[in-house]
C-alpha cells in the first residue's frame, strides 16, 4: 500500500515536472526542421532518464524518437504528453511505435482546438473587454488581462495529469 503512494506521488511530482518544462520549453530550440520536438524532448528527458537511465540502448533509441519533429498548440501539447508518459511507463521501449504514431495523429487536431481556443476564443473576448474598459479609463481591463493569462498557465498545468489518465485508460482498455 505504501509503495503505492509513494509511486503515486513520484508520478504525480514527474507530470508537474513535465508540465512545467513543457510550459517554459515548448517553443525551445524551434526551428523549420523539427519545429518543436527540442521542447518536447526537454519536457519529458526527467521521465525518459528515470525511465530508461540504465539501458543506453533504449535511452538513445527513445531520445532519438521523441527529437522526430513535432508540432502542436503549446497549449494543448499537455495531453500528448500525459499521454505519451503513460504509454512509455508501461510499455517501455516495445510502446516505441505506437507513441511516434500517437505524436504524429494527434499533434495536428490538438494544434486546431488549442489554437482555436487559446489562439482566437480566449484573447478576443478578454482582450476586447479590456481593451473597452481601458477606454473607459478603467485600469481594472489591463489587470483582468494579466490575470487571464495567469489563469491559462495554471490551468495548462492541469492538462499534463488528464492526459496522462486518459492514456492508462487506453492501454487498460486495449490489453
Amino acid at each position: 500500500m505504501k509503495a503505492n503512494m509513494k509511486n503515486k506521488d513520484k508520478s504525480d511530482q514527474e507530470l508537474k515536472r513535465i508540465g512545467i518544462r513543457w510550459v517554459f520549453g515548448s517553443q525551445l530550440c524551434w526551428n523549420y526542421e523539427r519545429m518543436m520536438s527540442t521542447g518536447y524532448l526537454y519536457a519529458m528527458l526527467p521521465f525518459l532518464k528515470d525511465k530508461y537511465g540504465d539501458n543506453p540502448d533504449h535511452m538513445k533509441k527513445m531520445l532519438k524518437m521523441h527529437n522526430q519533429f513535432f508540432n502542436t498548440n503549446p497549449h494543448a501539447g499537455h495531453f500528448i504528453l500525459g499521454i505519451d508518459k503513460a504509454i512509455e511507463e508501461k510499455e517501455g521501449t516495445e510502446s516505441k511505435d505506437v507513441v511516434a504514431g500517437l505524436k504524429t495523429g494527434l499533434m495536428g487536431p490538438f494544434a486546431g482546438v488549442g489554437d482555436t481556443i487559446f489562439g482566437v476564443l480566449v484573447p478576443t473576448i478578454f482582450g476586447s473587454i479590456a481593451a473597452y474598459m481601458g477606454l473607459q479609463g478603467n485600469a481594472v481591463g489591463v489587470l483582468l488581462w494579466i490575470i487571464m493569462n495567469i489563469i491559462i498557465v495554471f490551468l495548462r498545468m492541469q492538462f499534463t495529469p488528464i492526459g496522462y489518465k486518459q492514456g492508462e485508460k487506453l492501454i487498460n482498455q486495449y490489453r
